[in-house]
């Protein structure tokens, strides 16, 4: 009887340590990547930049406004379309490549390009 009671208490405690085990395994899928960290930085700099140069011509939400709508802006132009217009202009958007660096052209293009 004794060993049946020590058999019952030995599985019961694998099975509960089993159950807490291996968290950090599965919580490093959940932590970005480097390649991902940097993206989202200079996807962070971008929306800066459209709040403070774009954000007044098409909307908060990028919904258009006197500008048209850029939500999906990235299915209908390439990256390179994108920061032509940008440093350019076209219609009645003006040039910004006088008020923006190229590496901040090249920023808002990258992530409005990914706006799908």
């Amino acid at each position: 009887m004794k060993a049946k009671v020590s058999l019952t208490v030995t599985v019961a405690l694998l099975l509960i340590l089993s159950a807490c085990g291996g968290g950090g395994a599965e919580q490093t899928p959940n932590k970005p990547t480097p390649p991902e960290t940097e993206q989202a930085g200079e996807f962070a700099a971008a929306e800066t930049i459209y709040q403070q140069k774009c954000m007044s011509c098409h909307g908060t939400d990028m919904q258009g406004r006197s500008g048209p709508n850029l939500q999906k802006v990235g299915s209908k132009r390439t990256e390179q379309e994108i920061a032509d217009v940008v440093a350019n202009g076209q219609n009645r958007m003006p040039a910004f490549k006088n008020a923006l660096t190229e590496g901040e052209i090249a920023q808002l293009s990258t992530w409005l390009s990914s706006m799908k």
